[in-house]
């Protein structure tokens, strides 16, 4: 047998151990304040911040990237789905299996990402002042190419009718994304992407950016 065999196996016959773990250690946690909690407005924290299903999603990889999960939206509220999830499972691991998680999932989750639409940058230029002034024809197809790219992450959010169902913050401005597995807007990842916005002459599109900054302070 390979090692690589042997560390599946292995990995497979753990499952439910790590999930009685898991099960010893909630009420524990539950206790600690984490990144959202009891206070965030909006209730869905026991779903998408901590919490037992958040817990047993990952620890069974339901979802090939974890951040997936927690960016669907839900279809019923969050209270609903704890109840249903408690009646189905429980919380004895033997109850689990990856496929039963799958097909709650389906029922109760969303597709990620129907939140948010695509948008129009109406100040976008082909050629902005600042990149019409590089020199070097390599660092100039560069940027040219990187201006391009703002038409293609520019996204805004679409009325979301029950933000208890979403872990998702509403801003009323379009705005930027990274892209890739990214569909909501960083503190971090904005500074860059602001910087770049301003070398192609973007301000509007800045001034949304900053907006919705503001927006998520107050909130």
């Amino acid at each position: 047998m390979t090692t690589l065999i042997k560390v599946v196996l292995l990995s497979q016959s753990s499952l439910p151990k790590l999930a009685k773990v898991i099960e010893s250690t909630q009420k524990a946690k539950e206790k600690k304040n984490g990144v959202c909690d009891e206070t965030d407005k909006t209730g869905n924290w026991y779903i998408y911040c901590t919490g037992f299903i958040l817990e047993v999603m990952n620890l069974y990889q339901v979802e090939v990237d974890s951040k997936t999960f927690v960016d669907r939206p839900l279809k019923a509220n969050p209270e609903v789905i704890l109840s249903e999830f408690m009646k189905e499972f429980g919380k004895k691991s033997v109850n689990f299996t990856k496929k039963k998680l799958i097909n709650f999932r389906k029922r109760f989750f969303g597709e990620p990402g129907t939140e948010l639409t695509s948008c129009f940058i109406p100040d976008w230029k082909e050629l902005p002042p600042k990149i019409a002034q590089i020199k070097d024809k390599d660092l100039k197809s560069f940027a040219l190419f990187l201006n391009r790219r703002w038409k293609d992450l520019c996204r805004q959010i679409i009325k979301i009718k029950n933000p208890k169902r979403n872990s998702l913050i509403e801003v009323p401005h379009p705005f930027i994304v990274p892209g890739g597995r990214f569909r909501e807007f960083y503190y971090w990842d904005a500074y860059w992407i602001v910087k770049g916005l301003i070398a192609s002459d973007l301000f509007m599109m800045v001034k949304n950016m900053l907006k919705n900054f503001i927006y998520c302070v107050k909130k």
